[in-house]
């Protein structure tokens, strides 16, 4: 697991693991159905850009666990 601020919890793990599991269930599935279909549309707006919201959202959610662990720390 992500080590930077120390180890994460079971349920911080659990919690980014669901995170994942919806972006690839949902956006990326998206993308890949865009993507055969050569809908450029449904690539773009319902996949392409709902994995990057999907990835800036965990990686927000890493930050605020790092933060919180660090000020925990002091």
């Amino acid at each position: 697991a992500w080590q930077r601020g120390g180890k994460l919890t079971d349920e911080e793990v659990s919690e980014l693991y669901a995170m994942l599991r919806g972006m690839r269930e949902g956006a990326l599935a998206d993308l890949r159905r865009g993507t055969v279909h050569q809908s450029p549309d449904f690539q773009w707006w319902f996949g392409q850009a709902a994995l990057d919201g999907a990835l800036l959202r965990i990686k927000a959610r890493l930050s605020r666990i790092d933060r919180q662990k660090q000020l925990d720390k002091r």
